[in-house]
């Protein structure tokens, strides 16, 4: 999947530097995802580690399908941290 990530950004958007990336702490930890990108030419941003967190706990509530959380809701508070990255 971190290959296929890698190549669909290189595909879609060529010209790309950088790269923002939301995901869970241990996608983030792991770095996989910076070591393919940064062999692509691209550098990968990263939230600060209070945002981290807030990402960390969207996934969760999305991931709970009990929780009663809005999907909607979530989608927006994720891509205001998205932004934060730009």
């Amino acid at each position: 999947m971190i290959e296929e990530t890698a190549a669909l950004i290189e595909r879609y958007q060529p010209t790309i530097e950088k790269v923002g990336l939301l995901a869970a702490l241990g996608t983030i930890q792991s770095k996989l995802l910076h070591g393919v990108l940064r062999e692509k030419g691209m550098e990968t941003l990263v939230s600060d580690e209070r945002d981290l967190q807030r990402v960390q706990e969207k996934i969760f509530q999305i991931k709970d399908t009990k929780g009663g959380h809005d999907r909607n809701d979530l989608q927006d508070e994720l891509t205001e941290m998205g932004r934060g990255l730009i």
